[in-house]
């Protein structure tokens, strides 16, 4: 449901029946995105990509495979990054990433990750809105990395963090999650998960990249929630919950 703020309007119905999650709004205002599951069972559903206009009109299904990670609109455009999974297949990751743009009103969508590549576990858009960070986690030929693509598909590494390998019933950092730049785009906060959900869910390490120094700053530890992170609008600071054993402070 939406509906402007003023008291005589009646609020529009923008989605269909069945369980939804809200995305966000283009930076326009223009289209909000949501998820739309294919069943009620939040265990057994798939997530699929759809937005409308703000007038309930225009909905359209992006893509016809459910997204892997929560899709992120552009800052500056009416542009769409996701990416998405094989759902004949146990929910495997296809490997990509997709950038759908609604700049003219028709749904235009490239392969900006070519299909079955390096899974991204997660992204963030640049603040001019021309690249994004992504995170490519730890796996048997390539070690932990914070890269940035941008639009053209030109990619810059950014962190590179441990070694490559995947080790049985050893512990290690396996992936960075929770992608957050600064509104100037100089730093990057992120979270850095271990190769176990168990302790992923205790507690992970925090930190901020310095990117033109490439330098790290440790934060402490907390619970990886990319809600928990807000940058100030001058880029000067960053409030972040530390906590852990499955607590906040």
């Amino acid at each position: 449901m939406a509906g402007r703020w003023q008291a005589e309007r009646i609020p529009i119905r923008l989605t269909g029946a069945g369980p939804v999650e809200i995305v966000g709004w283009s930076s326009n205002g223009e289209w909000l995105s949501y998820l739309q599951s294919d069943s009620s069972d939040e265990y057994a559903s798939e997530q699929y990509l759809w937005v409308v206009k703000v007038d309930g009109t225009g909905a359209v299904q992006l893509d016809e495979r459910p997204v892997y990670i929560t899709p992120s609109w552009s800052p500056t455009d009416n542009v769409l990054a996701y990416t998405t999974q094989d759902p004949q297949e146990g929910y495997i990751p296809d490997g990509n990433l997709k950038i759908s743009s609604l700049k003219t009103g028709m749904v235009a969508t490239t392969n900006l990750w070519p299909q079955n590549s390096e899974i991204i576990e997660s992204l963030a858009w640049s603040p001019d809105g021309q690249s994004l960070a992504i995170s490519l986690p730890r796996n048997e030929k390539q070690p932990l990395r914070i890269d940035q693509i941008t639009l053209k598909g030109d990619r810059t590494n950014l962190l590179t963090l441990g070694e490559a390998g995947i080790k049985e019933n050893e512990s290690y950092t396996r992936v960075a999650t929770g992608l957050k730049l600064s509104p100037n785009g100089r730093c990057l906060a992120y979270y850095l998960n271990p190769n176990s959900a168990s302790m992923s869910a205790d507690g992970v390490a925090i930190q901020v990249l310095d990117i033109p120094q490439k330098k790290s700053i440790d934060l402490g530890g907390g619970l990886a929630y990319v809600q928990w992170f807000d940058w100030a609008p001058d880029s000067s600071q960053l409030a972040y919950i530390a906590g852990g054993g499955r607590e906040a402070t």
